[in-house]
């Protein structure tokens, strides 16, 4: 029974090492524990050890008559068959090294904010059906897919606000906002502040480039023992442009508007104009701008 029980755990430790990343992404202790594992795992199979749940069990078989069939037992007919797998040492090598390079990948990914697809709330998740979901039309202006969520019912009159305003404003607006990697928010800016929020997807690139001439890039996101935000406020006559980071698949966000927004307050950046007043950025500018000319 005893060794039934060791074979099982050492059936289910080869699943952890396979499988762990995914768990150990979520819990710091759970991954220190996944790691250490994998080392062990990688240092026993390099060096031809054998594994001391293998010794233990064995142990545990030799205090038995050693012609006990265990009739019955699914530990022994199943899975001791998994676990005791006949495997040339270049197979074994090679899986080892398969093993280790797999949870590396997901690790790295983690790292770096590119969620893998089961963090999207468990299930794939695709821009496709976050399109559909909340009925998001493309933004005709900035770029990427967008509906409008909310406007207050009351309003500002003209005389109450600063003479940058034309017209009466709602005391705010929000919309949803999808950026996929075909598109991305062009470089504009608003005669309101706008706030960012991140809800789920990939990490956003978003540029800031400011009236006094200087200016920074902000990533947006879940990953916030990594830096990055999931609110991002954009005081208006900022100039503000995002993308997806490298390797995003979408990223659902949210602003909010306050004076609310009218596409009157919405002024689209120039290419030519802008890297002349901010040139350390070009690169980026370019990316989230189109040709003048156009």
């Amino acid at each position: 029974m005893l060794a039934d029980i060791i074979v099982l755990t050492h059936f289910l430790w080869i699943i952890f090492l396979f499988l762990g990343a995914l768990w150990g992404i979520k819990n710091k202790a759970v991954r220190i524990f996944h790691l250490l594992g994998l080392a062990f795992a990688f240092f026993i199979q390099i060096f031809d050890w054998y594994c001391p749940l293998t010794h233990l069990e064995a142990w545990l078989r030799s205090g038995h008559d050693s012609s006990l069939t265990y009739s019955g037992s699914f530990i022994i007919h199943y899975v001791e068959e998994v676990v005791y797998v006949e495997l040339s040492r270049i197979l074994i090598l090679f899986f080892t090294l398969l093993l280790c390079g797999l949870n590396a990948w997901i690790y790295l990914r983690k790292r770096k904010g590119l969620q893998i697809s089961d963090e999207y709330g468990g299930f794939m998740l695709t821009a496709d059906q976050i399109i559909n979901l909340f009925n998001l039309k493309p933004h005709p202006e900035e770029g990427g897919y967008f509906v409008e969520t909310y406007r207050s019912s009351e309003a500002i009159p003209e005389k109450a606000l600063p003479i940058r305003y034309k017209g009466v404003r709602f005391f705010g607006t929000a919309i949803y906002y999808l950026l996929t990697p075909e598109t991305f928010s062009m470089m504009h800016r608003l005669r309101s502040d706008e706030i960012f929020h991140f809800y789920v997807g990939d990490p956003v690139e978003m540029l800031q480039l400011l009236p006094n001439g200087s200016g920074k890039v902000i990533s947006m996101g879940s990953d916030i023992l990594h830096g990055m935000r999931p609110q991002v406020a954009v005081p208006r006559g900022v100039w503000q442009g995002a993308r997806l980071s490298k390797g995003g698949r979408l990223a659902l966000l949210g602003t909010t508007v306050s004076p609310g927004f009218e596409f009157a307050d919405y002024e689209s950046g120039r290419r030519d104009e802008l890297v002349n007043s901010y040139p350390t950025f070009r690169d980026l500018i370019v990316a989230l701008t189109k040709d003048s000319n156009q």
